[in-house]
């Protein structure tokens, strides 16, 4: 290898190196932060922080929970899922049982065209087509909204795991006369579950630290808990807009607060991103 050749893969490797560094030294930091701000209030207010409403302004200390808010995200991160994997799956099915064809194509650019798109785009979208309508922001408009954050994401990941088993298996399926359900059904997603799973858990953790769609479509309801069915049609919250409008509150008590509600967003999507992980690797 002649010197010069050497240099370049010397000074390609040390760029690569240096990102790798540089990104990893971002995440600490961002990490650090939310356990040094959060974990002190997490302690002052010990369990009901988990169950308690924010604070009011005119409290002194901040003591409080996320209670309502952490409903919010659980039951509109829940629904968004739910509406997102039936149809990730048959997409995703479709388009590596028919990969090559025109149409196939065609729901790429669809797909990859959403997944670029602004988030606060789609929720400004929901909110021209469900919100306005209804007159009133709620957890239905915000699950809507966050389920078209979720499916091309689960879409892309789903590709990946299809395609990731051999055809083969597929032509068996096939040839002992298994309809494409069936063959996605029992073949695909029986052999993926792994992956499948995997997949719903990244997805989950993904659209729960969303806050743009959300802003639009859910409402500011922080200290009302979702009670029944009935709670769908009005407004709610979750972490990460309750995140966003305590940051921007003058009162120090409820600005101080937002680290709370932060350190319990990171722990949820730091668990969820971990079994994410554990999933991939077991045989279910």
């Amino acid at each position: 290898m002649s010197r010069r050749r050497s240099l370049k893969v010397a000074l390609v490797k040390a760029s690569i190196l240096t990102s790798a560094l540089v990104s990893l030294t971002l995440i600490l930091v961002v990490h650090i932060v939310v356990v040094v701000y959060g974990l002190p209030l997490a302690l002052l207010n010990g369990l009901s922080l988990l169950y308690a409403t924010p604070p009011l302004p005119n409290q002194d200390a901040p003591v409080g929970g996320v209670g309502p808010s952490l409903v919010g995200t659980l039951v509109s991160s829940g629904i968004a899922v739910a509406l997102a994997t039936p149809v990730a799956l048959v997409a995703a099915f479709t388009m590596v049982e028919y990969r090559g064809r025109g149409f196939v194509d065609f729901l790429r650019v669809v797909f990859t065209s959403l997944y670029g798109l602004p988030t606060i785009t789609i929720s400004v979208i929901v909110y021209s087509l469900l919100v306005i309508p209804m007159r009133a922001q709620s957890l239905l408009a915000g699950s809507l909204s966050l389920a078209l954050v979720a499916l091309p994401v689960e879409i892309s990941y789903l590709e990946g795991v299809f395609s990731s088993i051999p055809q083969t298996y597929r032509e068996a399926g096939y040839a002992i006369g298994l309809t494409r359900w069936l063959v996605l059904k029992r073949v695909l997603i029986g052999i993926g579950k792994s992956g499948v799973a995997s997949t719903v858990a990244l997805t989950l953790a993904r659209v729960m630290g969303e806050t743009a769609p959300l802003l639009f479509t859910i409402g500011n309801a922080i200290n009302t808990y979702p009670s029944s069915l009935y709670s769908l049609l009005q407004p709610s919250s979750t972490i990460t807009t309750l995140i966003f409008t305590l940051s921007s509150s003058p009162f120090p008590s409820q600005f101080q607060f937002a680290w709370a509600a932060s350190l319990v967003l990171y722990v949820v999507y730091t668990a969820l991103f971990a079994l994410s992980r554990m999933v991939r690797g077991v045989e279910l």
